[in-house]
């Protein structure tokens, strides 16, 4: 089967979850016998028209360059939405369609994609997949979260000019996109300004902002809204990587072709080992990830406040520990910086309930820990909650203090609850890995067909 990929780039330049996902699912189809290629879009340039063309292989990866696409908001989010919807001429990526010939598009972003390419796709009667990796369409900053709150029934766009308010210029973004950023991007200074910046619009995204409901511009994201919307109608089959993320989608549009699939990557296998909880030691909490609102982190501490507030004893009987950039300021906080995933086993080994309040769709934290036997406590706007079950394999809750500290307060008082999950980790569930993952993909996503 020849199969093109439509992400962001190849890493250094492109990184996070979306690009790990698809590079390895990527190299597991390769070593199946499909021929593989990536897709990715780089300059924008003047005028209309757009190309692809061949640019040698990143491993045995093909990798093709879709000149002059659409802007990349990345996740600072959409300003100026004229220029999103702007026409892009796409005969030129027609020869090149005719050349390689896929038998599937797999799109796992609809940044950078001009319409008339999805377009073109279904002239040509090619099977095509999208993956959600995140909310964007009908969230121009991905994460569906503003003002501390998720806005996953905000239909009405009401507070989106103001939570995009900031966004990167059209000139800024025609920067990031140049083959010379992408040369100097891991240099350290560039390193640095880009880690401030992320820093600063992280931080700026979890200050309250006043929402005027009248405010002129919100038909202008109810209009860019219904372009991305039409563009997934236009997509044979949307690949929901949970449930949670169809639920959310489903409220913005009509779901035609779907399926609900878990992903993985290559680096999750299955590491589960038999855990002790001893009563007597602190309870160690875990949290992974960015130190921002909308990841939750802002929600476990406002719960861990709240126990020690309400039983000051409390205090000596758990720990959090913060594997982050940002420093997180409580005493019963540990700190330390970004893991690998090299180290990944040692996290996990010093882990009694790794907690994940809140995630943009899937979160990879979620099967990392039960693939090493680490109980896991996850909410409902967690998508990776498909893969446990409440007090069998996992612990799940609503997504509010009260929610949280339910559960947190439980297994302080009793660890039996969280050796019961250890143990039937250990004996029922099932790490699955990316080339088993690969063929679930090709059954259930392409319709059956294989190389």
């Amino acid at each position: 089967m020849r199969i093109l990929h439509y992400t962001l780039g190849f890493p250094p330049y492109a990184r996070g979850g979306l690009t790990k996902y698809a590079i390895d699912l990527m190299a597991a189809q390769h070593r199946s016998g499909n021929k593989v290629g990536m897709l990715w879009p780089v300059q924008m340039k003047s005028g209309k028209r757009s190309n692809i063309i061949f640019c040698g292989k990143t491993g045995e990866i093909g990798s093709f360059k879709l000149i002059n696409p659409l802007p990349l908001p990345q996740i600072y989010g959409i300003e100026d939405t004229g220029i999103f919807r702007e026409e892009r001429d796409v005969s030129r990526c027609a020869e090149f369609i005719e050349k390689f010939k896929p038998d599937v598009i797999h799109i796992h972003t609809l940044m950078g994609m001009p319409k008339e390419l999805i377009n073109l796709f279904s002239a040509k009667q090619i099977r095509t997949v999208y993956t959600t990796h995140d909310f964007f369409g009908i969230c121009p900053k991905t994460i569906l979260f503003f003002n501390h709150k998720n806005c996953a029934n905000n239909a009405e766009c009401i507070g989106c000019p103001e939570c995009n308010c900031g966004a990167l210029t059209k000139d800024k973004m025609m920067i990031l996109q140049t083959g010379l950023y992408r040369r100097v991007k891991e240099s350290s200074i560039v390193k640095m300004i880009r880690k401030s910046a992320k820093k600063s619009k992280l931080q700026s995204s979890d200050q309250d902002k006043t929402i005027d409901p009248n405010n002129k511009n919100i038909q202008d994201y109810m209009t860019l809204r219904e372009y991305y919307i039409s563009m997934l109608h236009d997509i044979k089959c949307i690949h929901f990587n949970s449930s949670y993320v169809y639920d959310v989608f489903k409220r913005f549009m009509t779901i035609g072709d779907y399926k609900i699939l878990s992903i993985t990557n290559a680096e999750i296998s299955n590491n589960i080992t038999l855990k002790t909880f001893e009563k007597d030691r602190k309870l160690r909490l875990c949290y992974v990830g960015a130190i921002a609102d909308y990841k939750g982190i802002s929600l476990l501490l406002e719960t861990l406040d709240s126990i020690i507030q309400e039983n000051s004893g409390a205090a000596s009987l758990f720990e959090l520990h913060v594997y982050g950039e940002t420093i997180v300021e409580r005493d019963y906080v540990v700190q330390h910086p970004p893991y690998k995933y090299t180290e990944l086993k040692n996290v996990m080994a010093n882990t009694d309930l790794l907690c994940i309040p809140r995630d943009v769709s899937f979160g990879f934290s979620v099967i990392e820990g039960m693939s090493y036997g680490v109980p896991v406590l996850i909410s409902e706007e967690v998508g990776a909650k498909d893969l446990a079950q409440d007090t069998v394999t996992g612990l799940i809750c609503e997504c509010t203090v009260e929610g949280l500290k339910e559960k947190i307060i439980g297994v302080i008082h009793d660890r039996e609850v969280l050796s019961q999950i250890n143990q039937n980790l250990v004996n029922n569930f099932h790490v699955q890995t990316i080339d088993e993952h690969c063929l679930d993909v090709c059954k259930a996503l392409y319709g059956g067909r294989n190389h």
